[in-house]
């Protein structure tokens, strides 16, 4: 796998990452859709998607760090919703290994995209194995919030 910047902040430095994943509590109500399978992609330590799953979703959540996978699979078996639950240690930009799988939903949360003409081939990537009427939830932050609401976290240089 090349070295990019993904690399740094979510695999080499998961511990650095993780408090950031834990404290971010997103809206996962809109998120259920019983009875189909979604992928949730880039699922860090998969909060979002444990709502989901008892909703009586299928959930298959892949992340570029085995890290916050193993993590997912502890919150999934902690729930109860491990037979639910698949979780694989993936990039998300290499998300066309997953076809031919058909999902009724794709699911990206917390601002994973940001690099235009990779998110257009990954988005474009997902269209191929995703139902028709398929639901794409994609949360992506505003980047003047994001300026306004930084907060300094990790080790000071």
């Amino acid at each position: 796998m090349n070295k990019d910047w993904v690399d740094e902040p979510f695999v080499r430095c998961a511990d650095l990452s993780q408090p950031f994943l834990e404290e971010r509590q997103g809206r996962t109500e809109e998120l259920a859709y019983p009875g189909k399978r979604s992928l949730h992609l880039n699922c860090g330590i998969r909060r979002h998607s444990i709502f989901v799953v008892k909703e009586g979703c299928l959930v298959t959540g892949i992340d570029i760090s085995p890290r916050f996978v193993e993590q997912a699979r502890e919150l999934a078996a902690e729930q109860g919703v491990q037979e639910r639950t698949e979780l694989m240690a993936l990039d998300g930009r290499r998300v066309r290994l997953l076809a031919p799988r058909k999902l009724s939903a794709v699911i990206s949360m917390d601002t994973s995209f940001g690099d235009g003409a990779t998110d257009k081939e990954i988005l474009g990537d997902c269209l191929t194995f995703t139902e028709p009427g398929g639901l794409l939830i994609l949360d992506i932050g505003f980047r003047d919030w994001i300026v306004r609401s930084f907060k300094r976290r990790g080790p000071r240089p």
